[in-house]
């Protein structure tokens, strides 16, 4: 629960790879068929007229540019139905289309350094998906890739250089060393080539949500190629099953879910005779969660004066913390649920606990939860449960950033504008959407050599494809896209996008960046999560938050909160 709530790694792949692929375009693969969600919490796929759309922060920089369906109509392509929400296809298709009419490269070379996750691919002279893609942009590509938790330190040997790639992935919003270097003159600045009808010479580019170019910028100037993951990030996944059994699968308030969550703990709601299973897991991480119950701010609230209050120094919070605390008290939580090694997903598909917090992508496909689930209990309902108002009235989402890092053009290739607009061209390719042949080359490689078709024409990498492939890919994205290798996964899955896109409120300051909180984000988050632990297992007494408060202030949260005034000052 840090200041910044920072995203975890794999929920990070796992939501992403919702509009990348593996397998399929899946959050994580394909699985059995599962039961559409129910009534009351649970989300019904809906052919009402879409909702209003939840009142975001407006893209002034970039034209609104929706990405049209580019595949068959086998693929049952459903538009999204509200902004914020994902298309979504009911199948993979069969009929792939070109976006890019020709190679985007003029046969150069293009060095990038990118921070990846997977294991190292194979070199370049064994790899043929990666000589593959170089005939394909006409560009020679010298990748750096460089774990993740090593970038930062090689990102400053790179810059201390003065000999700089032409691309970088960097994530200025959560690494200070990464902001300094933006700030430092390092990238080049893209608003000119990324706003206005600049924007439509690379049209796979200009299929991003708007709000991604508002989001991204720093100083008001884009300075990278957002990696879309969404503006839904942490839900409930819940078992509904369990719920029915109890009697009360609709808790319309915090009273009926505190009583559901206790009755999960102590009524046998797997009906195996033992009293072995349990309500939520994890105070932190059902913390995310439940701040939508009790209207928690976004992680500030601006007020009207222009000034910031920050999420724990509000009455909803310290509403949610004693909450939570007569929760523990109750029985409502796994005792061990706070431990390091305790994992709540785990524990969630052996069916020890009846709802825990993740992110929106874990849900669906064959190596989603709720699959794994299933495999140990066919009967098992497993749904993401939309939050309720704690008082019965109307909760509330958190709409996230929705990107993780960015692509950004050093200086020195920007010193070249053709180059800049040749570099884009190619990252245009990069962001090629779902259903295109360049799609489709960058997620699997070719046919019979890194992927193979399944009759249902999914693709599927051979090993050959997972050595070579790996996150060579990861540089820019196409937006994301919801399709997955079970049906009806597909439409629960765009539903519950709508579900809380509709509730969503904004972080006032997401499209701004804090240097302070950058550099003491993580430190200031694990006073924050300790002292939640400490408090709602008795450790310690609720009026102690008052101090952790006075703590989070003096050891940088009141310079957070100055450096971001300050800008919402110059922006208004």
């Amino acid at each position: 629960m840090s200041t910044r709530q920072p995203i975890n790694r794999r929920a990070f792949l796992r939501t992403v790879m919702i509009g990348a692929g593996a397998g399929l375009l899946a959050a994580c693969g394909g699985a059995p068929t599962a039961p559409a969600p129910t009534s009351g919490p649970a989300v019904e796929p809906t052919t009402a007229a879409p909702a209003q759309p939840v009142a975001t922060t407006a893209a002034t920089a970039a034209p609104a540019a929706t990405a049209a369906p580019v595949t068959d109509a086998a693929a049952g392509y459903m538009p999204s139905p509200i902004d914020g929400v994902p298309p979504a296809y009911k199948a993979f298709p069969k009929v792939f289309v070109k976006t890019v009419e020709s190679p985007p490269g003029s046969g150069g070379v293009m060095r990038t350094l990118q921070f990846v996750y997977q294991p190292p691919v194979l070199p370049h002279d064994q790899n043929t998906y990666w000589q593959g893609l170089e005939k394909r942009l006409n560009q020679r590509v010298d990748a750096d890739l460089t774990p993740a938790d090593t970038f930062t330190e090689k990102l400053a040997t790179v810059l201390a250089s003065g000999s700089l790639p032409d691309v970088i992935t960097i994530n200025p919003h959560y690494e200070n060393a990464h902001l300094k270097a933006v700030k430092d003159g390092a990238f080049t600045d893209l608003t000119p080539y990324l706003t206005g009808d600049a924007l439509k010479e690379y049209p796979n580019l200009a299929s991003f949500p708007p709000y991604l170019w508002e989001n991204v910028k720093i100083d008001g100037k884009i300075y990278g190629l957002p990696r879309e993951t969404g503006r839904v990030s942490s839900i409930l996944i819940f078992r509904q099953d369990w719920a029915e059994k109890i009697g009360n699968p609709n808790p319309k308030n915090a009273q009926e879910f505190f009583d559901l969550m206790v009755a999960f703990s102590k009524n046998d709601p797997d009906g195996d005779g033992s009293s072995d299973t349990y309500g939520l897991a994890g105070y932190q991480y059902a913390a995310p969660w439940l701040k939508f119950m009790f209207r928690v701010p976004n992680v500030w609230r601006l007020n009207k004066d222009g000034t910031l209050t920050h999420e724990i120094e509000t009455d909803e919070y310290k509403l949610m913390l004693e909450w939570q605390r007569k929760l523990f008290e109750a029985g409502g939580y796994h005792p061990d649920a706070a431990a390091p090694t305790f994992n709540g997903k785990e524990q969630f598909a052996s069916g020890k606990i009846g709802a825990y917090n993740d992110g929106i992508g874990a849900l669906p496909g064959s190596t989603g939860v709720r699959f794994r689930t299933r495999a140990a209990n066919p009967k098992a309902n497993v749904i993401g449960f939309v939050p309720v108002g704690y008082d019965g009235g109307k909760a509330v989402a958190h709409n996230g950033r929705g990107y993780w890092g960015m692509a950004s053009i050093s200086a020195t290739a920007g010193a070249d504008p053709q180059r800049v607009k040749e570099l884009l061209r190619i990252m245009n390719y990069y962001a090629a959407p779902f259903g295109s042949e360049e799609w489709l080359y960058m997620r699997y490689g070719a046919e019979g050599v890194e992927h193979t078709v399944n009759p249902d024409g999914t693709r599927t990498l051979t090993e050959k494809g997972k050595q070579e492939i790996g996150d060579l890919n990861y540089l820019a994205f196409p937006p994301i896209v919801l399709s997955y290798d079970v049906p009806g996964d597909a439409e629960d899955q765009q539903a519950l996008f709508k579900a809380y896109v509709e509730i969503g409120i904004d972080n006032p300051v997401a499209a701004f960046a804090s240097p302070t909180e950058a550099a003491k984000g993580s430190e200031l988050g694990t006073l924050l999560n300790d002292s939640l632990n400490d408090i709602v297992a008795g450790r310690k007494p609720l009026s102690s938050h008052d101090q952790t408060v006075a703590a989070w202030r003096s050891r940088g949260g009141d310079q957070i909160r100055a450096e971001y005034q300050e800008q919402l000052a110059k922006k208004a």
